[in-house]
């Protein structure tokens, strides 16, 4: 029972949270995502192939 009133709280908080300022905050955090992505991608497969 108190797990449930616990979710039900979540639910209502992330309803308000989904605003108008939840958006922009929103692209900021793929744009990070992306460029740790790209360096992260092509030192591991650089030195895969010449270790092969």
């Amino acid at each position: 029972m108190g797990l449930f009133k616990k979710d039900k709280k979540k639910k209502v908080k992330e309803e308000k949270l989904p605003k108008l300022p939840e958006l922009p905050k929103l692209p900021e955090l793929p744009t990070i995502d992306t460029e740790f992505s790209e360096p992260l991608k092509a030192p591991p497969q650089l030195p895969s192939f010449p270790n092969n």
